[in-house]
């Protein structure tokens, strides 16, 4: 009997594209056997134009046009083996695609990266199209400058974190890849290459390249509710610059010819991109905006209904900074989720006494007790999901809320949803050696927590055993968290005995810091200090009582 493939290859096409038989034939030359799927949405017949090829693979075949996240979900739906790549219609595999990919797979890999050619080397306009759009992605392209997309992934992914966006134009693996970021590592495999399509004349290069400015800015305005058709006109000419860097460190030596060859039609296919993006960013009629759900964005803060915040605590054992935490926390939100973890010193009794907690969840008391963060993470959240907010704040019992926080965080929030943002990192301040100094030197300055986020059903859990995340995964931009301007102070680095018992802790729990690479040596290491006052204007309340008593008036 065959041998069931350990890869399932998702050909996508829109309306029977002219490729598709070829795109197909190339999986099917590969070394590594594949399970082959083509789905087709937006019409044709692409069960004729594989069978007029010679092609027997299973087809799924639409007449409404999807975008590529509900074709790509369609084909993981209809697929079985325990890897899954994609493979557009336009393109072709080069041999050692699947075998490339299987190797890393079978090594560990929970998901691999691909590299793009050039069909048509020969040709300066496709090598200017190719320098244009896949500068990063070239096979001689470094690991730590390359761009991870073409990506193979392990199944259990999705089951981790979900599936791709249907309701995106264009950037939905951008999106899932932003999920598995801090998770989940994305190996490149340089020798892993496709085939891309790329226009041959200048007449096809100023079109492509108009007719993806447009949707670039069509898929921004979808996204965010706002024009920026400016924006990506402007940054088209800085994007080609830096793609003319990245293609000159990635090119071969024998391809310099070629590359200098297409440098003078780099020009014009950037000035078709940006008149694309002016053209294409043009809002429809009033009418169809509001069919798209998106004109709320552009209502005003002030005439919208004020987002419902709460706060979710989790706490073991922390009398010694409760009282202060509620007084400080409790006048910026609409309440507050709370978790007792096994508290013995009364913690549990005193929150529970408090006016703003909505719900206390308790957990027995246990010796040894093991702090379960992500567990604790999870309970909350389901919890909080039961109550309705619109955002959510984690926000410890040794931390406090700079003043005026409900007023930042309200602005940084308009922000956020004008722009398409669901989750804000903010600042987190480590108090030194007194309550109105904090630490600024290196790591220090550069402290954030995830922790103020938009409540949301699809809530990719934190999984790490150690400083997780709050904010979803799926909720971060190219990788990342949306910074805000906004302060939490933490309080318990301010005496020098907190500090040892924090290092010690971590070091226990982490001895051989696979949850934080730098270790933990840096809690306790006072080389380089340098301490700073507290902001005018953005300090805290209630201040705790200083070593020598003085409270210094910090409100």
């Amino acid at each position: 009997m065959a041998r069931q493939p350990e890869i399932a290859c998702i050909v996508l096409s829109l309306g029977d594209e002219p490729g598709l038989a070829g795109a197909v034939a190339s999986v099917l030359r590969q070394e590594e056997p594949a399970e082959v799927i083509v789905v087709n949405s937006g019409g044709g017949n692409p069960d004729e134009t594989l069978r007029s090829a010679g092609i027997k693979v299973r087809v799924v075949n639409l007449e409404k046009p999807l975008y590529a996240g509900g074709v790509r979900n369609l084909g993981i739906d209809c697929s079985t083996a325990p890897y899954i790549a994609f493979l557009a219609a336009d393109c072709t595999a080069e041999l050692g695609w699947t075998s490339g990919r299987l190797r890393r797979h079978r090594a560990g890999a929970l998901a691999v990266s691909s590299a793009i050619t050039n069909p048509y080397p020969g040709n300066s306009f496709a090598w200017a199209s190719y320098m244009l759009l896949f500068a990063r992605r070239m096979p001689g392209t470094r690991p730590g400058a390359c761009l991870h997309y073409g990506v193979s992934y392990s199944r259990t992914l999705f089951e981790r974190f979900g599936r791709f966006r249907e309701d995106l134009r264009s950037g939905e693996d951008t999106e899932f890849n932003g999920r598995l970021s801090g998770s989940v590592p994305i190996h490149w495999a340089p020798d892993v290459r496709t085939a891309h399509r790329h226009p041959t004349s200048i007449s096809s290069l100023l079109r492509d390249q108009f007719d993806r400015g447009g949707r670039r800015a069509r898929a921004a305005r979808e996204l965010t509710g706002k024009p920026h058709r400016g924006m990506v006109a402007r940054n088209a000419l800085e994007g080609a610059l830096f793609s003319l860097v990245w293609a000159w460190k990635a090119v071969q030596p024998g391809e310099i010819k070629r590359l200098i060859s297409a440098l003078p039609w780099i020009p014009p296919a950037v000035l078709a991109y940006s008149i694309g993006a002016l053209a294409g960013g043009v809002p429809g009629r009033q009418s169809d905006e509001k069919k798209t759900g998106r004109m709320r964005a552009g209502i005003p803060v002030s005439c919208r209904r004020r987002p419902r915040i709460l706060a979710l605590l989790a706490f073991h054992n922390e009398m010694r900074y409760l009282p202060g935490y509620f007084e400080n926390v409790l006048p910026h939100v609409d309440g507050i989720i709370a978790l007792d973890d096994g508290s013995v010193d009364g913690s549990g009794e005193f929150v529970a006494r408090q006016p703003g907690v909505i719900s206390l969840l308790s957990a027995p008391p246990r010796e040894p007790h093991e702090w379960d963060e992500p567990g604790n993470q999870r309970i909350l959240l389901e919890e909080a999901f039961r109550h309705a907010p619109d955002w959510l704040l984690a926000v410890d019992a040794d931390e406090r809320l700079e003043q005026n926080f409900r007023q930042r965080a309200m602005k940084a929030i308009e922000r956020a949803e004008r722009k398409g943002y669901s989750a804000l990192a903010i600042r987190i301040r480590e108090l030194w050696d007194g309550p109105d100094t904090y630490r600024s030197d290196g790591i220090w300055a550069r402290k954030s927590k995830a922790c103020l986020f938009k409540s949301r059903r699809d809530h990719i859990f934190n999984e790490l055993p150690l400083h997780g995340q709050w904010a979803p995964s799926n909720s971060r931009v190219k990788g990342e968290f949306q910074k805000a301007d906004i302060i939490i102070y933490h309080l318990k680095m301010i005496d020098a005995a907190d500090r040892r018992k924090r290092y010690e802790r971590y070091s226990a729990l982490d001895p051989d810091r696979r949850w934080q690479a730098e270790g933990y040596e840096y809690l306790v290491d006072v080389k380089g200090l340098r301490l700073k006052k507290l902001p005018l204007g953005r300090g805290y309340a209630p201040v705790p009582e200083a070593a020598d008593g003085d409270n210094r008036g910090l409100s």
